[in-house]
């Protein structure tokens, strides 16, 4: 890639991430105050602005504005191609298959510390805060309910585009792509696994992402779960070598969740709230160490060690 007068190549790791941030901070200014010229150009009044349409395009815009666009100008200044930065050259390897069934047995597990996250109680000294934290959830479930509501065709399909194909792909690209990346060749040298890496293996990179990655979804009442699937998809992405397994598993997921909280299908809604059986949630424990052990047995050689390249 010819270099550009935008170059940032050669800035060190931490002075790198605080351009991202400030970056994304600016889109975020930006494409809010589209979004908010397109509502007011759509209606004033709550009946138009809540409409599915309306909630489509401005999450088509909040995922483009604040997560594609960003990622993508930071590997421009990178002067990396596209496919090298975000490892997307990599093909499919039965060890993915090793992550998917990781995802898969956390389930119930995740399910149950959904509800545990989603009834925390504040001390009464913090009410005001629990109950603003609350509005904001309770913001959040309403576009959520509008856009699960559309059960035509054309609504499970841009359903399936909004929810789950567009934000596993932004916020891969965003939180995995380069959060994660900068974060591990900011800590490398200190904390990273000993080897020939152009990617050092960092955890608390990992971690960190992690923890940026539910934050940033601004949903207390859903933090500790969150988190804990940015952990898995962070480990799924150093560990595969590819950007592709966690856009994948990020996808599954909430392809899933859609289908299952759909107003659709009954069957399923009117179970949301049950508690996780106590021997599903063991089982789900006891499966996932087990998984874990089997990839930490399984690893291969860090996938961004020189020598694959």
């Amino acid at each position: 890639m010819s270099k550009n007068i935008f170059s940032i190549k050669s800035t060190p790791a931490w002075l790198q991430i605080i351009y991202f941030f400030l970056l994304s901070a600016g889109c975020f200014i930006i494409f809010s105050v589209i979004s908010s010229i397109i509502l007011v150009a759509v209606g004033r009044d709550t009946d138009t602005l809540w409409t599915p349409l309306t909630l489509w395009l401005t999450q088509f815009i909040t995922a483009v504005g604040l997560f594609i666009i960003p990622a993508l100008w930071f590997c421009y200044v990178r002067e990396e191609k596209l496919s090298i930065f975000f490892n997307l050259s990599k093909r499919f390897s039965y060890s993915w298959l090793w992550w998917i069934l990781l995802w898969i047995v956390t389930i119930p597990l995740l399910s149950w510390i959904i509800k545990w996250n989603a009834d925390i109680s504040f001390p009464a000294s913090f009410s005001a805060l629990e109950n603003w934290l609350r509005t904001m959830e309770k913001s959040a479930e309403q576009v959520t309910n509008i856009l699960l509501s559309q059960v035509s065709f054309k609504g499970i399909v841009l359903n399936l585009l909004i929810i789950a194909i567009l934000p596993a792909i932004a916020e891969e690209l965003f939180f995995r792509g380069v959060i994660l990346r900068l974060l591990s060749e900011w800590w490398g040298k200190k904390s990273a696994t000993k080897t020939n890496n152009t990617f050092p293996i960092s955890h608390i990179a990992v971690w960190v992402s992690a923890i940026i990655f539910s934050a940033l979804h601004f949903q207390f009442f859903g933090f500790i779960p969150r988190m804990l699937l940015g952990v898995l998809l962070g480990y799924a992405y150093v560990c595969s070598g590819s950007l592709l397994l966690p856009i994948l598993i990020h996808f599954t997921n909430n392809a899933i969740a859609t289908v299952f909280y759909s107003s659709s299908n009954p069957m399923f809604n009117q179970n949301i709230d049950t508690p996780v059986p106590t021997i599903w949630v063991i089982i789900s424990i006891v499966a996932t160490v087990a998984v874990i052990v089997a990839i930490v047995k399984n690893r291969q050689n860090h996938p961004f060690d020189n020598s694959q390249k």
